[in-house]
């Protein structure tokens, strides 16, 4: 056992962390922002919103987005959100969404204020779809129009949604670096801020175009008492906090030998699983524990998505997924967690619990079915006091990207917005103007390696000789590459999924349905609909099925069986190319193009039925 002591972090005269603070003053065109759970990283931009500066606020889930446009609205700012829910809710009243969300960029724009937005729409305002509303609406107006563009939860995103914050990163820093006004780029993570050194890095961004910044903590608050008449020096980000390891990976035996000692008439008990199903096998016993505590049916909430079942205050057992690792806060003193699939989500688990000034316990089951996992062995030793920042330090890196992918990718995207060797392509003019001007003088100045090696393909493909066999294959190939680019599809962390047995939505994290469960059967309008009920669709109850399908490629099409996502696709496609594609060196380019990105496009009638994104 080992504790973590309390910690906060010291206010000045606004009543700003020295992180909030910098978040505000510093004049770097790009920031990164490290800090730990509940340490008040969106109140930085709240109180720029709050005094009439224009905030782009991006979230990875709908109910995190609900959550800071209510915070907002307490504060009387201008807030707008945008997400599927507000999308439908413009069609039911016959407007046109993206015609609505011009006329709030030019609000906010104009008077202060925040768009609070998922990462899809903004990827969809990236990829230019308000032009087939017949809207004119581009990144240009964002770029022009706010003061900030924020990422919350940085470090929940995938490569692909990395890709893409690759190019809105060179863009805005190339215009810094042409001194043309522009807004500033921040990076918030739960991890430290190089989490992103490898993307952000000298060799791919301008000189002095980053920033890295973690927030000050301090674990030694008795100097800071309150003086009579002032405000607090200080603001506690969580009490106490005892941390219990257990030998074993069954929750509900800790839950069965510790749940009575941690029930309190006046506190919650959260629970977390890393296997949704075990979760539910667990159900009814977990039930009848706590009711035999005093615990009745409708104080206990089952949390099977990161955009239902909020809990409410009569709630005083959360039992949930990794659904709660991204989300509005609960008011928890206690938790019984399994392992986690990395440190980030560990110590997002634990930073759930004791909030502010509050002291609490968490008790983590040290094995997952896949094993005793590397961050848990180095918490295992522990005694003592354990400040947080030495834990954050112990467990570096909480959570890895693939930046050389991401950079690659943003290379991608940009070949595609520009519409370069595309004849038939209707590039946005005003947007294609803007990037070629920026990627072209930077190219000249060799200031950043941007040749995008997806634009020497296009050029391969126009001027290679008619009569070529396979021309027409690459072609092809090139053409779905293009559409991949242009499908949001796989930029939010969380997933929305529909059973047999479940005929509501319930939103799971990306990453753990791409680990656990089969290829779904449909997928309709961002569901993921599955013909079966949720036991049969698990891949370790052995009732699931895997997938066939072809992929294109450069030498035409390449069926891939015992598919669950693309991961498992990706090997077996790349081996069955490769030597078609070593024969000749514009197919060899391809060959390593693929290779690079990781994209992917479905050739056949799966196509909509794919479990995620056609990226890895």
């Amino acid at each position: 056992m080992f504790t973590i002591p309390t910690h906060g972090v010291t206010k000045n005269a606004a009543g700003l962390s020295t992180a909030q603070q910098r978040l505000l003053d510093d004049d770097a065109p790009i920031r990164v922002c490290g800090a730990p759970t509940g340490s008040g990283k969106t109140f930085a931009f709240i109180k720029a919103a709050s005094d009439g500066k224009s905030i782009f606020f991006v979230v990875p889930t709908q109910a995190l987005a609900e959550d800071i446009r209510k915070h907002a609205e307490e504060k009387s700012i201008l807030a707008y959100k945008w997400d599927a829910n507000e999308t439908q809710k413009a069609l039911e009243n016959n407007e046109i969404p993206w015609a609505t969300r011009q006329t709030q960029v030019e609000e906010v724009a104009n008077q202060g204020g925040m768009i609070i937005t998922t990462l899809e729409a903004l990827a969809h305002l990236t990829v230019g779809l308000p032009r087939y509303q017949h809207v004119s609406l581009t990144v240009i107006d964002v770029l022009n129009g706010f003061h900030h563009l924020v990422f919350d939860e940085a470090h929940t995103l995938g490569t692909r949604a990395f890709g893409l914050i690759h190019l809105w990163s060179v863009m805005i820093a190339a215009r810094h670096w042409k001194g043309e006004p522009t807004l500033k780029l921040t990076f918030l993570s739960a991890t430290h801020s190089h989490l992103m050194a490898e993307l952000l890095g000298k060799n791919f961004l301008l000189p002095k175009s980053v920033r890295r910044f973690d927030e000050k903590l301090s674990e030694n608050l008795q100097g800071f008492q309150n003086l009579e008449g002032l405000a607090p020096l200080y603001r506690p980000i969580h009490g106490d906090v005892e941390v219990h390891i257990h030998d074993n990976n069954n929750l509900l035996e800790v839950v069965r030998a510790e749940g009575k000692n941690l029930l309190k008439t006046d506190s919650r008990l959260l629970l977390v699983y890393d296997s949704l199903k075990q979760a539910l096998l667990d159900k009814r016993e977990l039930y009848a524990f706590f009711e035999s505590r005093g615990v009745s049916t409708e104080q206990i909430v089952m949390i099977t998505g990161q955009d239902r079942n909020q809990p409410q205050k009569h709630h005083r057992v959360i039992i949930g997924t990794a659904a709660i690792e991204i989300g509005v806060n609960f008011e928890i003193e206690a938790a019984i967690i399994d392992p986690a699939m990395d440190a980030a989500a560990l110590l997002q688990r634990i930073g759930r619990v004791a909030r502010g000034e509050h002291s609490g316990v968490v008790h983590i089951c040290k094995s997952s079915q896949q094993g005793t996992p590397s961050h848990v062995l180095k918490l295992t030793p522990l005694s003592g006091q354990q400040p947080i920042e030495k834990l954050r330090q112990l467990l570096a890196p909480l959570r890895k990207i693939n930046g050389w992918r991401a950079r690659n990718l943003g290379s991608a995207y940009w070949s595609m917005l520009s519409g370069a060797y595309r004849p038939r392509f209707r590039p946005q003019s005003a947007l294609l103007r803007h990037i070629t001007e920026i990627f072209e003088e930077l190219d000249v100045a060799q200031k950043m390696p941007m040749v995008s090696q997806l634009n020497e393909l296009h050029k391969i493909a126009n001027d290679e000789d008619p009569d070529w066999r396979g021309k027409h294959e690459f072609e092809r190939w090139l053409k779905a590459i293009d559409r991949e680019l242009q499908d949001v599809r796989g930029f939010s962390p969380t997933i929305e999924v529909q059973f047999k047995d479940k005929p509501f939505l319930i939103s799971y994290n990306r990453d753990w349905v791409a680990r656990y469960l089969r290829a779904p059967d449909h997928y309709v309008a961002g569901v993921y609909v599955y013909e079966n009920n949720r036991e049969d669709c698990f891949r370790e109850s052995g009732k699931a099925k895997p997938l066939a399908l072809k992929f294109f490629s450069p030498i035409g099409s390449v069926p891939v069986t015992g598919i669950y996502n693309l991961q498992s696709a990706f090997k077996p496609y790349c081996h069955k190319i490769k030597t078609g594609c070593e024969k000749e060196p514009s197919l060899s380019q391809a060959y390593d193009f693929i290779k690079k990105t990781g994209l992917l496009a479905i050739s056949d009638s799966k196509e909509e039925l794919l479990l995620e994104s056609a990226l890895l």
